[in-house]
């Protein structure tokens, strides 16, 4: 009875959905903190350049959100992550299936 009250309810699945939306948030300024760190640009770069704390701070920000979410909602949260990682085998396998139809060379 339990596992079936556990995705009833609005509040457990918009809890579900913040943790999600919080751990991709934090997994995207982790790479562009990632990808800042091999390219160098240029003083006259035509790119938008952010000052340097404003990605670390978002990412501080991010995980302390996404630990007080776990500390308080912790159901909700093994829920949300077993939900996100059935999604990485089907993601894996759309892409194999896209990379024998297309070959490697395709990157759309």
């Amino acid at each position: 009875m339990r596992n079936a009250y556990l995705l009833s309810g609005y509040d457990r699945l918009s809890n579900m959905a913040t943790f999600g939306n919080l751990l991709f948030y934090a997994l995207s300024a982790f790479g562009l903190l990632w990808w800042r760190r091999g390219v160098i640009m240029r003083d006259d770069s035509a790119f938008f350049r952010a000052p340097r704390g404003v990605p670390q701070l978002f990412l501080l920000g991010s995980v302390a959100l996404l630990i007080a979410l776990i500390a308080g909602r912790s159901a909700e949260v093994v829920a949300a992550i077993a939900v996100l990682c059935l999604g990485v085998p089907v993601y894996a396998l759309i892409r194999r299936r896209r990379f024998r139809r297309h070959g490697r060379t395709q990157t759309c």
